[in-house]
């Protein structure tokens, strides 16, 4: 049965940390966890610039949600949430990213697949959101490994309907996943004479701009295989149009994301859709990363999505 705190809106002048600590301590947990899911809530809750303030604290069997009500029980209601699970098992440390390229962070799975990293890759610059267009993360996996024509192509991350996160290859080492990139200056139009003289001369020869792009430096072009971390979310594509993320995968790539931003001193104009950068099907990684995503007040109230 799922407990909350008074969901009435402080009025009092706390810090977003200090209105977590009062709303943790009141749902009777434990001292054992009370550091630790403030911690874990306080980082996800500084990561989401929506999030104003903390109205409430809930919490079901496995997760724990910091939800923030602008307009009382009116909707929109945000929140943030971390698995209790998580908090349990680990203490407060922030996740880092070990010697070998893992993120040590419990949310996140190593599954690695033997291959898929090539090359050493220096600190990231970007972050590049995929879809998989495959129905499971199994098939996503296998399609890793197997690679097409004697080459593997794959990203560091993939994320599962259910929310799991699987880490495939070292932050540390490249992996082929974003393709040929596309000139910035002209999808953008902020080409100079020259370069729009150029791109003119070129006409449509993917080859020829990739070639042209990658020799400038970031953030002039889009990012590379050489720069950048592909995270790959399993969706299909159905009728024309790609299938959108669910609550869980949500969760995910906003947690996943934060970490690597802070990780890496990334911005918001940091996180890529893949077919904004490279020639790939329409929409392939719209809609992905939902900084500012909100939930309704039945969905809160049931706990979130599960796992």
């Amino acid at each position: 049965m799922e407990r909350a705190t008074d969901p009435a809106v402080q009025t009092t002048p706390m810090s977003l940390r200090e209105q977590l600590q009062g709303s943790i301590v009141e749902l009777g947990l434990g001292a054992a966890l009370e550091q630790g899911l403030l911690e874990a809530l306080h980082a996800e809750v500084k990561r989401n610039p929506v999030m104003a303030r903390v109205d409430q604290v809930l919490v079901n069997e496995d997760r724990v949600f910091a939800v923030y009500r602008p307009f009382g029980e009116q909707p929109p209601v945000h929140h943030v949430n971390v698995p209790l699970r998580g908090v349990q098992q680990t203490s407060a440390t922030e996740p880092v990213v070990g010697a070998d390229g893992y993120l040590t962070d419990q949310a996140v799975t190593r599954h690695e697949v033997p291959g898929l990293g090539r090359s050493s890759m220096g600190e990231p610059v970007a972050l590049v959101m995929h879809r998989t267009e495959s129905a499971t993360a199994a098939s996503a996996l296998k399609s890793f490994a197997s690679g097409r024509d004697g080459v593997q192509y794959g990203t560091h991350f993939l994320i599962d309907k259910d929310g799991t996160i699987y880490q495939t290859a070292s932050l540390g080492q490249k992996t082929l996943h974003v393709g040929k990139i596309k000139s910035r200056c002209v999808e953008e139009g902020t080409c100079s004479e020259e370069e729009s003289r150029l791109a003119e001369k070129r006409g449509f020869n993917p080859t020829a701009t990739h070639n042209h792009e990658k020799a400038k430096q970031y953030p002039q072009r889009y990012p590379l295989n050489e720069d950048s971390v592909g995270i790959e979310v399993v969706a299909r594509h159905v009728d024309g149009s790609w299938e959108a993320p669910t609550a869980a995968q949500t969760v995910a790539i906003n947690r996943l994301v934060g970490i690597l931003q802070q990780q890496y001193g990334l911005g918001e104009q940091d996180v890529y859709a893949h077919d904004v950068v490279s020639y790939k099907t329409l929409g392939e990684g719209a809609g992905l990363y939902q900084p500012a995503a909100v939930v309704d007040n039945e969905r809160v109230q049931q706990g979130g999505p599960s796992r």
